[in-house]
């Protein structure tokens, strides 16, 4: 429109609403011919009488309208982050299992309408009860694995985890039951030959002290007999709420073995310093690799473990996994990336049947008598060494060069967890034949077979694992992180701009300069979270941060 027809159209005009001040405002394209527009339109609204002060309050509103509008053509299309997808993990490979184990899994599943993967992970779990500190594999002449794992499964509430673990633990609790009864006399003599010691060797010193009608060797003998006292405990597997402190006493008192089998998530709260706020988490990295721990603490006698051998099996609830994988301290030192993760898709509200098939008592039968005899095979002094066959040893060189080959790809982010992937491969694979061989196993190789089940059950594994960093953000790249830490900066305000400056002051110290901030906006601005505009002042220009109306949608259907 030209001016001359804009002048046209204010004669024609007799009132003035929003759509006559709309005309006007688009009639120009530049902000000088916008000006000249407004100061005609206020000269028609004296003319025909109509207030300036609502003629200016149109124009600012139609002015603040098409700025949106403009602003709004700007945002990059909405590509908002996403959850991993979930229909990528794949279900636990039953199948792989040995017999005795496989049926008990399937039939759990089947009574208590719960994910198979949710009893075969645990499994993967007793069977390193087992067998832990009697044997290990060795892959190379100078690589060796002990066969205990760390496995976490992680479920919602409601989703059974308790009565799963019940019915694969409790040969473990029959079996130490049975053996503390056997051993109960031994026990008892031990006691009181050893009560009867401490009380005589305080007794000798007190005479000693006050009368000095005592020897010195008479005391030194009876220390002598003391110290040569052979200890025997009550047989003791489990322990599940305990202190890193108790649980190395539990482990000297058991042969440097033990396990942490629970359907809660307690013990991550005690290594992260629950009583102290320091992580304390020395003696689960060095059990996990049999790797020597002297303890020295005020007022008692040093504890050291040459040869320690610990089990984690829990259960825990998202809400927990988010605390143990946001722990900074368990990600730098290599915690987390000991763990199997299994994360089963629900079956709350899926279809769970009242009507089941309860677990046969064959199967049972079976899965204790199997479990006894993995239990009765005798804790040696030195693992006995369980090798691999021909077959074996060339299907997991290839499963080696198949992990080395994605660590900058698909293990971005998890190269610590995928760098013992192999070697916790191979204690799979030994931890499956010894359920074969039983007390044998360190006189037959691990088969190919029995190698390649072991690999294709820590194919799930990595899927699990892959879908829990990316959950967690671990597999984000730095600049991802820090866009995901401003959305929530910025969402926090309720607002839907904010300047540069102020998101920097937002961010409270986590940028150390507002050029830091660039990275993870680019990554923003190229999601269409938000726009980014220059804003003249009558200082310096500032940039000014807009929201992106999708935001506010995905906001409202997720309130």
């Amino acid at each position: 429109m030209t001016q001359q027809e804009y002048r046209d159209f204010l004669r024609s005009i007799h009132a003035i609403d929003r759509t006559v001040v709309e005309v006007a405002y688009m009639s120009a394209l530049e902000e000088e011919e916008r000006r000249e527009c407004l100061s005609l339109l206020l000269h028609r609204a004296e003319e025909i009488r109509e207030p300036a002060d609502k003629v200016k309050a149109l124009w600012a509103e139609t002015a603040e309208k098409m700025k949106e509008k403009k602003r709004e053509s700007t945002f990059a299309p909405f590509a908002p982050f996403a959850p991993p997808d979930e229909s990528k993990k794949p279900s636990f490979p039953v199948e792989h299992l040995p017999d005795g184990i496989r049926e008990m899994v399937e039939e759990i599943a089947e009574s208590l309408q719960v994910s198979p993967d949710m009893p075969a992970s645990a499994v993967l779990g007793i069977l390193s009860i087992c067998l832990q500190g009697k044997f290990l594999v060795r892959i190379k002449p100078d690589w060796e694995e002990n066969v205990n794992l760390y496995i976490l499964v992680i479920a919602r509430p409601s989703e059974r985890k308790s009565p799963v673990l019940q019915n694969l633990v409790y040969p473990l609790y029959s079996y130490t039951k049975e053996q503390n009864i056997i051993r109960g006399p031994e026990i008892q003599e031990y006691r009181t030959k050893k009560k009867i010691l401490e009380g005589a060797i305080e007794n000798l010193t007190t005479r000693a002290a006050k009368k000095g009608d005592v020897e010195y060797t008479e005391i030194a003998e009876k220390q002598r007999e003391l110290d040569s006292l052979k200890p025997v405990y009550p047989v003791r597997l489990t322990a599940d709420d305990v202190t890193t402190e108790k649980l190395v006493s539990l482990m000297m008192e058991n042969k440097e073995v033990m396990a942490i089998i629970s359907a809660e998530g307690g013990i991550f709260n005690m290594l992260a310093g629950r009583y102290n706020d320091k992580v304390n988490i020395d003696l689960i990295l060095k059990a996990y690799t049999g790797e020597s721990l002297l303890v020295d603490r005020v007022g008692r006698p040093p504890e050291q473990l040459n040869s320690p051998h610990l089990t984690i099996c829990t259960m825990i609830q998202p809400s927990i996994l988010r605390e143990v994988l946001g722990n900074r301290e368990f990600q730098d030192r290599g915690f987390t990336a000991r763990f199997l993760y299994s994360y089963p898709r629900s079956m709350v509200g899926k279809g769970r049947r009242f009507e089941t098939t309860p677990i046969q008592n064959d199967t049972r039968e079976i899965y204790e008598a199997l479990l006894y005899a993995l239990l009765k095979i005798p804790l040696e002094p030195q693992p006995r060494a369980v090798s691999l066959s021909r077959e074996a040893y060339l299907l997991l060189s290839d499963w080696f060069a198949w992990v080395e080959d994605r660590m900058n790809e698909d293990f971005y982010g998890l190269e610590a967890w995928a760098g013992k992937l192999v070697g916790t491969t191979a204690r799979i694979a030994a931890l499956l034949h010894c359920c074969i061989y039983q007390e044998q196993s360190a006189e037959q190789p691990v088969s190919g077979k029995t190698m390649q089940d072991a690999i294709e059950i820590a194919k799930y594994f990595v899927s699990h694992a892959i879908y829990v960093f990316e959950a967690s953000g671990e597999t984000d790249t730095p600049a991802e992180k820090d866009a995901k830490y401003i959305l929530k900066r910025l969402k926090s305000t309720g607002e839907m701009e904010i300047t540069k400056r102020d998101l920097f002051n937002l961010c409270d110290g986590k940028m150390g300069t507002i050029e830091e901030l660039q990275p993870g906006l680019d990554i923003l601005v190229d999601r269409g979270y938000i726009a980014i505009e220059k804003v003249k002042t009558k200082g310096r220009p500032t940039e000014k941060i807009y929201f992106s109306p999708e935001v506010q949608k995905v906001q409202k259907v997720q309130k």
